[in-house]
């Protein structure tokens, strides 16, 4: 477990014992953590699984994006979605895209172009695009099954 989510679910779950629970699954790492009821709202929700996974990206240099995609939210033992999690998701891929100039290539996109594109218009335009969603999904998975390889080499003693 690393440290930023081992100090994270400390903080998080001591003061939540015996009380109804809400969860964070990182599927990338395996952990679980734990909110109090005070931060068992939508957006205290998004920010404790943006913090653990910017932690995560810092430690293991794994994008953002690939740690949050894998994240799942629970609530009374039902799984849930924050309402502007699929913004968060979009914002964050967005930024991944605009870091590989071949995507971005493909794409027939630039930097400029996508800073200036609000989310709604990228998921408009890049998400909901078949062709295109071809195009960014083989990437995703290429990029996934590279990460999945660098942290199954970084855990072999």
């Amino acid at each position: 477990m690393t440290r930023a989510i081992l100090l994270f679910s400390l903080l998080y779950s001591i003061a939540s014992w015996g009380n109804p629970s809400t969860l964070i699954y990182f599927g990338l790492t395996g952990q679980t953590i734990r909110l109090t009821p005070e931060h068992s709202v939508e957006l205290k929700m998004v920010r404790a699984a943006m913090r653990v996974c910017a932690d995560i990206e810092e430690v293991h240099q794994i994008p953002e994006y690939f740690c949050l995609s894998q994240v799942q939210f629970s609530q009374e033992q039902q799984p849930f979605m924050p309402s502007n999690w699929p913004h968060v998701l979009a914002q964050a891929l967005r930024r991944q895209v605009m870091m590989s100039p071949w995507l971005m290539g493909m794409l027939e996109t630039s930097v400029t172009e996508l800073q200036g594109l609000p989310v709604r218009e990228f998921i408009k335009r890049y998400l909901e695009n078949t062709e295109k969603l071809k195009v960014v999904s083989s990437w995703v998975n290429s990029r996934a099954s590279q990460i999945q390889q660098q942290l199954e080499s970084s855990y072999k003693p």
